[in-house]
């Protein structure tokens, strides 16, 4: 897992991780990406690629970002997205749902018991798209599945149980119910009051 942050932007570098990052994934997984990001004061930079977990993909933490710029993310992704999450649904599919910083940090495998993997399996997942666990979020909620305070809202623009990536060995994803073992998903988080957005390309 690679991490870059930075507490002020510089355009140039900002850039050059960008170009960096991206060109490791899909195009089609990343498209909705930003080119530069000189819209916010702080930002980090999260790519995976650990195919042993199901960890694979982009994100991109972005903090105190300009306003009328958030105005516009509001309004095209309202339009554009598949459907829209937040943390006061009652159910929320969320991939590697088990992962914690313990087992993120160490890079192990998250082992499920027999129960876990019965419980797991909920009814209302078959009608739900796949959003990211954030761990990687500045002051995550551990109490929530997504680990990000409330006030967010999660656009997604994309996501099908398929495997669009021939570098990647994918095996079936355990921490995923079986209609979800492997996929993809990708799109865009926007917490409005404290001015973050969080975009995402994530395969498992």
């Amino acid at each position: 897992m690679m991490f870059i942050s930075c507490n002020r932007v510089d355009k140039t570098k900002a850039m050059e991780a960008l170009i960096i990052n991206k060109s490791k994934f899909e195009k089609s997984l990343i498209d909705h990406f930003p080119d530069e990001l000189g819209f916010c004061q702080k930002y980090k930079i999260v790519s995976d690629e650990n195919v042993l977990k199901n960890n694979i993909g982009l994100l991109i933490y972005c903090y105190n970002v300009n306003e009328r710029y958030l105005d516009s993310l509001n309004i095209y992704y309202e339009n554009q997205s598949l459907v829209k999450y937040t943390n006061s649904d009652s159910c929320l599919l969320v991939v590697n749902r088990f992962e914690n910083l313990e087992t993120l940090n160490k890079g192990e495998k998250v082992y499920l018991d027999y129960e876990t993997r019965k419980n797991q399996n909920k009814e209302c997942f078959y009608n739900r798209l796949p959003i990211p666990k954030f761990l990687n979020y500045q002051n995550i909620n551990l109490n929530k599945d997504t680990n990000l305070p409330d006030g967010f809202v999660y656009y997604v623009l994309e996501a099908k149980p398929q495997k669009i990536s021939r570098k990647y060995d994918l095996i079936p994803n355990p921490q995923m119910p079986p209609t979800w073992e492997n996929g993809f998903s990708k799109g865009i988080a926007i917490n409005n009051n404290k001015r973050e957005v969080i975009f995402w390309g994530i395969m498992w």
